[in-house]
């Protein structure tokens, strides 16, 4: 499908990623009312995406303030997602083939609506990205790792946690010269904590699944 890059071949322990959260389809939740946005640099104003890094900035505010409304303004038009094979595989056993079949922009925005509809409001969401590795830059493109981990908390559930590799590709749009994200792949670490759920990816497609 696409080639990974380090520490991606290992087994991934899936721990209830199932039970309790996402089985639920989303239409059960009432919408959200508005809220303010939080204090410190994840509540800041959605920024200008001059630069290729601003658009990370972004994606970290609009997951803690679960902004719907700015998620999209993230990506470009001809945008895809593509998971880590051995989700694929996973979901395939799980739920039949297709899941991730498709996945652009409005199976994305669509998506992440419908998680944060799942999550308490007061509780959000936080991304922390680490592990910064630039592996292209120009004038017009932009490629980055980073090792992030997710937490999140469902409605009526406890605190779920996601980790993994992400690759972001970047480019500059010359209609209006800023950055947005055109390519978003997701990959499994070896090693980790038996607290952790499953990637973003994992997460992602059983979404789609359930609902």
């Amino acid at each position: 499908m696409f080639s990974k890059p380090r520490r991606s071949t290992g087994r991934f322990v899936v721990i209830g990623l199932i039970l309790g959260f996402l089985v639920t389809p989303s239409c059960v939740f009432e919408p959200r009312d508005t809220q303010p946005p939080p204090e410190g640099q994840t509540g800041e104003d959605i920024q200008m995406a001059q630069d290729p890094e601003v658009v990370i900035d972004n994606l970290i505010r609009v997951i803690y303030r679960l902004d719907s409304a700015n998620y999209p303004d993230l990506f470009s038009e001809d945008f895809a997602f593509l998971p880590d094979p051995e989700d694929v595989d996973f979901m395939n056993n799980h739920y039949g083939p297709g899941i991730y079949l498709g996945w652009d922009k409005i199976v994305e925005t669509t998506m992440t609506d419908r998680l944060f509809d799942r999550i308490q409001i007061k509780a959000g969401a936080e991304l922390t990205l680490l592990d910064t590795t630039v592996s292209e830059e120009t004038d017009t493109t932009y490629v980055v790792y980073h090792g992030y981990f997710l937490e999140t908390l469902p409605k009526g559930a406890t605190w779920k946690f996601f980790s993994g590799e992400a690759r972001f590709h970047l480019r500059k749009d010359p209609s209006d010269n800023l950055w947005y994200m055109f390519r978003w792949e997701d990959f499994r670490l070896d090693d980790v904590p038996d607290s952790v759920n499953g990637t973003w990816g994992l997460l992602k497609g059983e979404i789609r699944a359930t609902t």
